[in-house]
């Protein structure tokens, strides 16, 4: 990585993180005993919700100073982590580098399960912002990683997406769908006094990246399970690289 790489990621902070992943049909989604075997029996989930139509489960709790969310459903599982929530108002928002790791390393931990079921599909999602003093200076960051987007100071209500997709180095003949969406977002929160009126603070602006780095949905047999955590490294390298370089090919 160069210096001039280190440079432009340095500053992304992280809002959530996301682990997604399609089991093969017929597959029986267990949240609450995914959830025991990821963070132990001292780490108890503070809510569990379930559908009885459905059948889907989402549980929720703690970990690492975030909100930890997971949601199972007959065809689809998702573990988030949500750095930056309400339920969490004193809580930093680590920078991308530094929360990284400890994701990874649960994720890592349901692909290995015995219980973790057959996987059709499989995807890493970050969503990352970074502050900025005003509006022009936000277009201005965001230059650095669309150098095929043209953003003049009088440019407004920014919204670029795209996706570029490449062949996978772990599973052959596996394609990876890389979609990113940049914005630049303002936000103002409202407070609600005792006497009942309400104050505006500040209008803050962040550049927001939102990474979903995915196996292509067009494969109709299970992933090799063997390769599970390796392919699951390179979705999360490859969102590393659009964080730092931006939109290549």
């Amino acid at each position: 990585m160069s210096d001039d790489s280190i440079r432009v990621d340095a500053g992304w902070r992280v809002e959530s993180l996301r682990l997604t992943a399609f089991p093969v049909p017929q597959s029986t989604p267990d949240a609450e005993r995914w959830w025991r075997e990821l963070l132990g029996p001292e780490e108890p989930p503070n809510q569990v919700v379930r559908e009885p139509k459905t059948g889907d489960v989402q549980v929720q709790g703690t970990f690492k100073d975030s909100l930890l969310v997971m949601q199972a459903q007959v065809m689809r599982f998702e573990l988030s982590q949500v750095l930056d929530a309400p339920q969490l108002p004193n809580a930093a928002t680590p920078e991308f580098h530094d929360a990284r790791p400890a994701f990874r390393d649960l994720a890592l931990k349901w692909l290995g399960l015995d219980i973790c079921p057959a996987l059709l599909r499989l995807a890493f999602g970050a969503v990352l912002t970074k502050p900025a003093e005003n509006l022009e200076a936000g277009y201005d960051a965001l230059r650095r990683y669309l150098p095929s987007v043209r953003l003049t100071p009088d440019s407004s209500d920014f919204l670029y997406q795209i996706n570029r997709r490449r062949l996978s180095k772990t599973v052959r003949d596996l394609s990876i769908n890389r979609l990113s969406k940049w914005s630049v977002q303002q936000s103002q929160e409202l407070l609600l006094r005792n006497d009942g009126r309400v104050v505006r603070q500040p209008v803050e602006l962040a550049c927001r990246a939102e990474l979903d780095v995915n196996s292509s949905p067009e494969r109709t047999d299970a992933l090799p399970r063997e390769e599970l955590p390796n392919l699951f490294d390179e979705l999360v390298e490859l969102t590393n690289e659009l964080s730092i370089r931006g939109d290549v090919p």
